[in-house]
């Protein structure tokens, strides 16, 4: 009798190695698939992580393909042998469209790139700096090493509802040879160049006729003709409807 038991145990497991499918919630998992999940009324959660603990996986030694939802970036990212990528996900636009700029105090970095912001990086270099800072812990230190105008934008998209916003941001100079002027849907205010070692504060207002998608950023110049590279450092930006 424990013989047959025994059997009987190894041509399950067998089987099921044989096979190699699960089905959770279904009888007949697909045939394509190693695990196939079913329900009308829950979904799958995979291990969320803050960014820091990502960066502890197994001490780096990363398997390629592992997913995880970071809960700093609040995205789904996938490890492809070198580097953590984003998992792009389109938000739903709700009857209220989402009014959040993210990322404005420059807190959050996937390892030293920034979140959020999309970089033009023939033109800008931008850092992460925990020394100059207005808000938070971290600013973002940009450096201009180019001659292209054109090249040192730093923007991200948003969705907004019609009406008056007022957008502000922080900017500390080192010298007199850049400046920086706001983007919002178009070009707005510049940073006075003339005030160094101190923050200054830069603000413009915008109206919206309708509820649509827009930019919002930044666009750096060097006021010296790009002779020598530049720097600068941006924190606190916010957005606000007034």
């Amino acid at each position: 009798m424990k013989k047959l038991q025994i059997l009987t145990t190894f041509y399950v497991v067998f089987s099921f190695y044989m096979n190699a499918q699960v089905g959770i919630g279904t009888t007949s998992p697909d045939t394509s698939a190693l695990l196939d999940l079913n329900s009308s009324s829950k979904g799958f959660l995979v291990p969320r992580l803050t960014s820091v603990e990502r960066d502890q996986i197994n001490y780096g030694n990363i398997a390629e393909g592992l997913i995880i939802y970071n809960l700093d970036s609040k995205m789904l990212e996938i490890f492809d042998g070198n580097d953590w990528n984003r998992i792009v996900m389109e938000k739903l636009i709700t009857e209220k469209p989402s009014k959040e700029l993210l990322n404005g105090d420059f807190e959050n970095w996937m390892r030293d790139k920034l979140d959020d912001w999309t970089i033009i990086e023939e033109g800008i270099k931008v850092e992460k700096d925990s020394v100059i800072i207005k808000a938070g812990k971290k600013s973002a230190k940009i450096q201009l090493n180019t001659t292209q105008q054109d090249t040192t934008d730093l923007r991200q998209r948003i969705q907004l509802e019609k009406g008056t916003y007022e957008i502000s941001f922080y900017v500390f100079h080192l010298d007199k040879t850049s400046r920086v002027r706001l983007y919002a849907d178009s070009f707005k205010n510049y940073s006075d160049s003339s005030i160094i070692n101190e923050w200054q504060e830069v603000r413009s207002t915008f109206t919206l006729n309708n509820t649509q998608e827009i930019e919002i950023g930044f666009r750096f110049y060097d006021t010296d003709e790009f002779i020598d590279s530049s720097r600068l450092y941006l924190d606190h930006v916010q957005l606000i409807k007034k």
